[in-house]
């Protein structure tokens, strides 16, 4: 009988999966899946990190039905059930069952919606610190109780996607899962043994590189870091060093790129809720959550990798900031009849470059900058009225405008509109 005549083909009518890659609140997602799904095959599409692989192999795989891609017939799949993602482009080896007509998909996420997300006849979605949480409410919606093995895979999952329950993205509901799973006998020392892992070797020499060529700089007040290394090899688990990174380098927000196996591996946290990492990281072909993200990139350089990436931090950074939080409250005026000299001598006092310019009726007819102030008096024209020197075509902004298209405003023809020639 050939190699091929003895495979095991399995036949299945529901499949569980989730992100290439996963991480264990993405395994722990699909065992709490299969709780919802008696008889669903649960799929891994592929990439399962080497702790991930251990544990799961050690302790869970004996009580499920795991089916490798090349085993599973993927036209009998009528019900695909997909954990910890929306993402289409994530699935890996399950993406040949949404060719399946009339196929029925169920979604269990806790991301933030994506250009490339799937559509499901049922979604459970919220934005809560692990999927872990989501899964383990619904269990206790339906009283359908876990044994100690399975709550300690959903507290693994639960606390490190949280941080230990400590990440900015952790929510109550988070903290409230975390007890029913110690009450179903969760075990917290095998947590803490999978979540506080010494790092081997390589990824101790990767963790100094990283060090090395880290590159810090200031963001709304907060340490922005960002760490290029590359590899021949490829090294797991490289998000365990970005925790270790954030508490060396006191970093708020971090980025690690890692160019290794012609991929650049894109690892992204935040500890402060104004900075989205997994929107940058959606940006740049990846995914994830507010304080934890990551992405794959392939067919790009390190270097074009970090310039897309300065880019999305540039209008993320610029978002942050609006026309509200950055004017002048209430703001400064003069009547256009006053002098030049009074203007200078306000702007001067208030250290401010631009006064807005009232009429009679106190409407804003215009606006006088420094610069027109000063070379006014430098022409000896002190006693010239405001209204003689004045830009009256300027442009408004409202509270919620951002400054990054505030900085998009040319000032060029309102320069051009001043009474003041050179």
């Amino acid at each position: 009988m050939s190699q091929v005549e003895r495979r095991k083909i399995i036949r299945a009518k529901t499949v569980i999966t989730t992100h290439v890659n996963p991480d264990f609140d993405a395994v722990a997602s699909m065992v709490a899946a299969t709780k919802l799904y008696p008889g669903a095959v649960m799929l891994f599409p592929g990439g399962q990190g080497r702790n991930i692989r251990s544990f799961f192999i050690q302790s869970l795989i004996y009580l499920f039905d795991v089916a490798r891609p090349r085993e599973l017939e993927f036209d009998s799949v009528e019900r695909l059930v997909v954990v910890d993602t929306r993402q289409r482009d994530r699935l890996g080896a399950a993406t040949p069952c949404l060719d399946n007509p009339g196929l029925d998909i169920h979604l269990y996420d806790h991301h933030p919606d994506g250009p490339t997300d799937l559509k499901g006849s049922f979604e459970l979605v919220d934005r809560v610190g692990a999927n872990a949480t989501l899964m383990t409410e619904l269990l206790a919606e339906k009283k359908i109780a876990l044994s100690p093995q399975e709550a300690t895979m959903l507290a693994l999952g639960l606390y490190e996607d949280t941080g230990g329950l400590t990440f900015s993205s952790t929510t109550p509901r988070d903290l409230m899962a975390g007890a029913t799973l110690l009450s179903w006998g969760a075990d917290l020392s095998v947590v803490s043994d999978f979540t506080s892992r010494e790092l081997t070797p390589e990824q101790l020499s990767l963790l100094n590189e990283l060090i090395l060529t880290a590159e810090s700089r200031e963001a709304r007040g907060r340490n922005l870091v960002i760490a290029m290394a590359r590899r021949e090899e490829h090294i797991e688990d490289v998000a365990v060093l970005a925790h270790k990174m954030m508490d060396i380098l006191g970093a708020d927000i971090l980025f690690l790129l890692v160019e290794m196996e012609n991929m650049v591996q894109v690892v992204a946290r935040s500890n402060i809720r104004e900075i989205d990492v997994g929107e940058i990281t959606l940006a740049l072909g990846g995914g994830g959550h507010a304080a934890a993200a990551a992405a794959a990139i392939r067919g790009k350089s390190m270097a074009e990798v970090k310039e897309e990436l300065e880019k999305c931090l540039s209008d993320v950074l610029g978002r942050m900031y609006s026309a509200g939080n950055i004017m002048v409250h209430p703001p400064i005026s003069i009547f256009e009849d006053k002098k030049v000299s009074e203007a200078m001598e306000m702007m001067v006092h208030y250290s401010l470059n631009v006064l807005l310019v009232e009429d009679s009726s106190k409407k804003v007819s215009g606006i006088v900058t420094d610069h027109i102030a000063s070379k006014a008096i430098y022409h000896g024209l002190n006693d010239y009225t405001v209204k003689e020197v004045m830009i009256t075509e300027f442009q408004t902004a409202s509270l919620e405008t951002t400054l990054a298209r505030l900085t998009e405003s040319s000032w060029t023809k309102a320069k051009e509109s001043s009474r003041l020639s050179t």
